[in-house]
């Protein structure tokens, strides 16, 4: 995890995660603000967010923003040896939300929270989804 603009991460506040599409990785944002960036996170208890202005203006303009992102307690930047059971994606030109895929089922299904949830070069994956 690198720190940014010298800012501090606090371990008690939740987190929001997204991935940054200019820099590669992971942005991890506290408070409102960009805190640190990392190619490798794990969070606790997340809901997973989607602003549907910022959907709407990427649709409409084509210029990427910052609209979704998953919130929850940072528990880790370094490898996680728990099994992560479904993949995650979004894409705004696709779906209003963030969908799950499990191994060996067909289609992709709406997911709202996760026990725990992975970002990594691999992509994102989660672990004990909820479904919508």
């Amino acid at each position: 995890m690198k720190p940014f603009k010298g800012r501090r991460l606090s371990l008690k506040q939740p987190v929001e995660v997204y991935r940054n599409l200019w820099r590669g990785g992971y942005s991890i944002r506290q408070g409102g603000k960009v805190v640190a960036h990392s190619d490798y996170v794990v969070l606790l208890d997340a809901v997973f967010h989607v602003s549907e202005a910022g959907r709407q203006r990427i649709l409409r303009t084509g210029v990427r923003n910052v609209h979704a992102w998953a919130r929850g307690k940072l528990i880790r930047c370094a490898s996680t040896k728990q099994q992560m059971d479904v993949r995650v994606r979004y894409s705004p030109r696709t779906s209003d939300c963030f969908e799950h895929c499990r191994p060996r089922e067909d289609g992709w299904y709406p997911i709202r929270n996760a026990r725990l949830v992975q970002f990594s070069s691999c992509g994102v994956s989660a672990w004990k989804a909820n479904d919508w």
